[in-house]
């Protein structure tokens, strides 16, 4: 390989890595591409060096060059110096090239004409490998061409690992000396900007390699406690560098700059430079003021337009300080009331009164303001006074201890409030199907209702919801409830668990501790032992749910689901489908297909859905006269790939609130997959279809009770071409699995008759001496 021919230049900076670097040369050997592999070695003081240098002889392609230690910049920008590749890419000393990862990189940038071509990147350590939850949520490996001002979610990966880069589009770039956080997006930022053509391939082609500390030091990212101070002034100053490089380009238009200015700003603050300051008030006392300083003088630096026009800037100086004003001291106060005064002496009007509003800042923008405007005295009582008041809200939120072993005992020393009932969830509103059932059911009579729904950040809130669950009689729950973990009830407290699913589909608590998304013993005990009583669908599943829960068989009891009192309420049922007829017209004349999967993965991913659909094929082959109903389980925040503009004449995608028992009620065949809803549907006498294209995947991931093919009736399927043909034979192939469901029935809903609320009632109050 001549220098001519050279393809690709791999920069390497190593700085002591002996235990490493010969995997990495060696992952790398294995691509075929012409490439020449610069190991830079910075003042290494191990053996790193000669290791590298006896792999070399083996491998003419790798070469090293020596420097004293300066940084892992100045090791990389000498290697771009001395590059010879039409293209250039960086790899760490101490990370994994996936086979032929460099190859595929390679071969596309010629195949499509990109100046910058990247792919999948996942993390590791001696144990395992994941990807990045943030990766995954923003789709940033979706396949094909992209655009910075089009596809911001690329301000999500602006580090150099798993990426193909021209040398023409390099150029002079080179990485800031002293910067030792953020240096990445100095570079990556203005390549994304200046990129012609960014493509993007599905495989993998990297691995970072998260260094287990008790193994080897810790890298720079392992210890920002440490260097926050250092590293959040490095995070606002990269914001500067790449701001100006917006305003400075000839190819975006103002538009497109306003867009890209108000993303990296959300970015950058999201992600570094609010959660480097955080640790700053937490673990640098000496540096609060200078950090404070710093960002006073680093909003002097905008134009009083950018202050108004980012709201980046107000979300987090106004309305998320305040909330940590608890970590300051009173040495603190007139740097914080200076950096408030300055914005708030910055908003113009229009701002300041969207911000006043209630259900914007609310309480935080009036104690922000008085802190910053008010007469210095006046000023100083009210800093205490919301210093005092967000301690006592973080001890409530942030520290169980706190609330178990002080707060919610000494409250429980008052008298328990006979009839008094508390529905707890963190749902937010309205209330779900079962809590509904349970409260119409008691409204009129000798109890007093209380209902906490969602989250919240209200010491109020939560000082009086601890008070009610301290003096209930009776609480009822429906999933699990952080505020209560590990909290000590009175033994003439009821608590019953109503669950959020009938049946038994899939393993969960402690049935599940051996599967890939599991909680720990410690955390599944935290969370239920104080159940005095569980309400399940059928007494088969009274064994399956004690075990879940770890509690004795007794507290287990099958009295039914209130929810599915509604299925034997035909009149009812009437004016739910006359209901959603008058809301969606378009589906009166129509075959209608509910779609209802469960989610998948952890909790970190399961907000976005992969629908596992061949759309040109499911469109090719749906009858005309049919309308699909996708309704994605509540905790889905995303679909992707998103449906089709073709699609959307015969698929219709629900909002998040529409309830999925009244679209039971209402569809002509449900379509789902492991979800719990195929319990309440199996009480409907409709047809029934399995779409389960990844059963194996999710059997490894969450595991099932029961043989999945066995017991569950209607027609499996597992590709989008059976999909449609089990949806258009459905209405008449329903007979073929009546003894199926009726088994199905007789084994997980047989408690179900209708009458599931009262009979929870008289038990729940007759034991309890209502």
């Amino acid at each position: 390989m001549t220098l001519e021919n050279v393809e690709i230049s791999i920069i390497i900076p190593m700085y002591n890595v002996e235990n490493l670097i010969l995997e990495t040369l060696s992952s790398i050997a294995k691509n075929e591409c012409n490439f020449e592999a610069l190991i830079i070695n910075d003042g290494s003081t191990d053996s790193s060096l000669e290791r590298a240098e006896s792999f070399c002889k083996k491998d003419s392609r790798f070469k090293v060059i020596s420097q004293p230690n300066q940084g892992v910049s100045v090791a990389r920008n000498l290697g771009i110096d001395l590059a010879q590749g039409k293209y250039i890419t960086f790899i760490d000393s101490d990370d994994i090239v996936p086979d032929r990862a460099l190859d595929n990189m390679l071969k596309t940038a010629y195949s499509e004409n990109a100046d910058f071509v990247y792919g999948k990147v996942r993390k590791f350590n001696s144990t395992r490998q994941w990807a990045n939850p943030n990766y995954e949520k923003y789709n940033l490996f979706s396949f094909g061409e992209k655009k910075l001002v089009n596809n911001t979610e690329l301000l999500f990966f602006l580090g150099v690992a798993g990426k193909l880069i021209s040398r023409r589009l390099l150029g002079d770039l080179r990485f800031p000396k002293g910067v030792k956080y953020t240096e990445d997006q100095v570079v990556m930022f203005q390549i994304c900007l200046n990129a012609n053509k960014i493509f993007t391939i599905s495989e993998l082609v990297y691995l970072y390699r998260e260094r287990d500390t008790l193994l080897n030091e810790a890298s720079a990212t392992q210890s920002q406690d440490k260097k926050a101070f250092i590293f959040f002034k490095d995070s606002l100053s990269t914001l500067l560098t790449c701001r100006n490089a917006v305003y400075s380009s000839d190819i975006l238009s103002d538009n497109e700059k306003k867009i890209l200015i108000k993303s990296y700003y959300n970015r950058i603050f999201t992600f570094d430079a609010w959660p480097l300051f955080v640790k700053v008030l937490k673990n640098d006392i000496n540096n609060i003021n200078s950090a404070i300083l710093f960002f006073l003088d680093f909003l002097k630096k905008h134009s009083y337009y950018e202050l108004n026009e980012i709201a980046t800037f107000r979300y987090y100086l106004i309305k998320i300080f305040v909330d940590k004003i608890y970590l300051l001291s009173f040495k603190n106060f007139f740097s914080y009331r200076q950096l408030l005064s300055y914005l708030f002496n910055n908003l113009n009007n229009d701002v300041k009164n969207i911000c006043a509003k209630e259900n914007v800042y609310g309480d935080k923008w009036v104690d922000s303001y008085k802190i910053a405007l008010n007469r210095t005295d006046k000023a100083i009582v009210h800093f205490n006074l919301v210093k005092y008041k967000k301690f006592i809200f973080n001890q409530m939120k942030n520290e169980p201890q706190f609330i178990r072993e002080k707060y919610f005992p000494l409250l429980s020393k008052l008298p328990i409030e006979k009839g008094k009932v508390v529905f707890a969830t963190n749902r937010k509103k309205p209330m779900s199907s079962n809590f509904s059932a349970v409260s119409n059911a008691i409204k009129g009579g000798n109890y007093k209702i209380y209902k906490f729904l969602g989250e919240t950040n209200s010491v109020k809130t939560i000082a009086t919801r601890y008070y009610h669950l301290a003096t209930a009689d009776v609480i009822f729950l429906e999933d699990y409830y952080k505020p209560i973990y590990g909290l000590n009830f009175r033994k003439e407290t009821k608590v019953v668990q109503l669950w959020h699913a009938c049946g038994a589909f899939k393993k969960f608590a402690f049935s599940a501790l051996d599967s890939n998304d599991s909680n720990t013993k410690e955390f599944e005990t935290l969370a239920h032992n104080m159940y005095t009583d569980v309400c399940v669908s059928a007494d088969t599943l009274v064994p399956l749910y004690a075990k879940a829960f770890n509690l004795p068989q007794q507290n287990v009891k099958a009295l039914g689901i209130p929810r599915t009192d509604l299925f034997y309420n035909v009149e009812k049922m009437e004016k739910i489908k006359e209901k959603l007829l008058k809301k969606y017209p378009n589906l009166r004349n129509s075959i209608n297909i509910v779609y209802a999967p469960t989610f998948r993965g952890s909790t970190s991913v399961r907000q976005k859905f992969h629908l596992d659909i061949d759309w040109k094929q499911f469109c090719a082959s749906f009858p005309y006269n049919y309308k699909l109903i996708v309704k994605l389980h509540p905790v889905v925040k995303e679909v992707y790939p998103p449906i089709p503009d073709f699609a959307k004449d015969k698929v219709i995608l629900m909002p998040s609130n529409e309830n999925i028992d009244d679209l039971m009620i209402f569809c002509d065949c449900l379509i789902t997959d492991y979800s719990s809803v195929i319990f309440e549907y199996s009480l409907l006498n409709k047809p029934l279809v399995l779409f389960a294209p990844d059963i194996d995947k999710y059997f490894d991931e969450r595991g099932f009770y029961y043989a999945y093919e066995e017991y569950a009736y209607g027609e499996i399927v597992y590709n989008t071409y059976d999909l449609v043909n089990a949806i258009k034979k459905s209405r008449f192939r329903y007979n073929d699995f009546l003894i199926k469901r009726q088994a199905f029935l007789d084994t997980f809903m047989s408690s179900c008759d209708g009458n599931s609320t009262k009979r929870l009632l008289d038990n729940v109050f007759e034991s309890c001496g209502g």
